[in-house]
């Protein structure tokens, strides 16, 4: 049976909820391989690049999200996950707005996780990295009969072919991307553990953080003041909740 929380298809919800779980496709500089996407930064968050790629993929994923949120409201169940009030937030949100928010916050509580000592151990990596890969090239062998959409795969493969291919993709991309996850899962944990509100974290980072879009004309409508607004709304419901 396959995981419920597949890394590579499941973590927008994560993204526009703020819970910390990264697509995010940047790189340090200093401490980590950086590619040939990196030549595309257009914003940097206290020093370190956010790819102009991403930002696009991050786009078009909440597109499509935000669109089956609208189709999920006509239940009257709804989603638990999301409350009402920030389904209405997300809804009268631009996708630049949420794309450019998440990237923000998720590269400052990185780096904060980071400088807090919570990367992973690299073996801890690489054996997620296996397993995901090899749970992609099942799904990408038949993805009906495993129950995701063709386009979705296909969108997915295109990403790893822009990245360089799968050795690039895997050896060098991937990797970041989950030791990012698993540094901030260790963050979130052990913010829980001393009783401090991750919320509050996650605020503090963000408003700490110098940045520095390159171009702003390249991702408006949004701003850096209308992704920290959306932010506050976001933070102030799940605080109040």
């Amino acid at each position: 049976m396959l995981r419920s929380k597949f890394t590579v298809f499941l973590t927008v919800f994560a993204l526009i909820l703020m819970t910390g779980a990264f697509t995010a496709l940047s790189a340090d500089s200093e401490n980590r391989t950086t590619t040939a996407a990196d030549i595309d930064a257009f914003a940097l968050v206290n020093g370190d690049e956010v790819m102009e790629s991403d930002f696009r993929s991050r786009v078009a994923s909440i597109q499509q999200n935000v669109m089956n949120l609208g189709a999920d409201s006509e239940d009257p169940l709804g989603d638990p996950m999301i409350p009402p009030e920030v389904r209405e937030i997300i809804q009268s949100t631009s996708p630049e707005t949420i794309a450019l928010a998440s990237l923000i916050v998720d590269m400052a509580i990185f780096q904060e996780a980071e400088v807090r000592g919570h990367l992973p151990d690299e073996e801890l990596v690489a054996q997620q990295v296996e397993q995901e890969r090899m749970l992609f090239e099942m799904i990408e062998e038949n993805p009906e009969q495993l129950g995701f959409e063709v386009s979705a795969v296909e969108q997915y493969r295109e990403t790893i072919d822009e990245a360089g291919g799968d050795d690039v993709y895997w050896d060098e991309f991937f990797p970041q991307v989950i030791e990012q996850q698993q540094a901030v899962q260790q963050f979130q944990m052990a913010t829980a553990e001393a009783g401090e509100s991750w919320t509050d974290m996650q605020r503090e980072a963000f408003e700490s953080a110098d940045v520095q879009i390159r171009d702003p004309e390249s991702i408006a409508p949004a701003t850096v003041a209308d992704a920290r607004e959306y932010l506050q709304r976001v933070w102030d419901v799940q605080q109040g909740s």
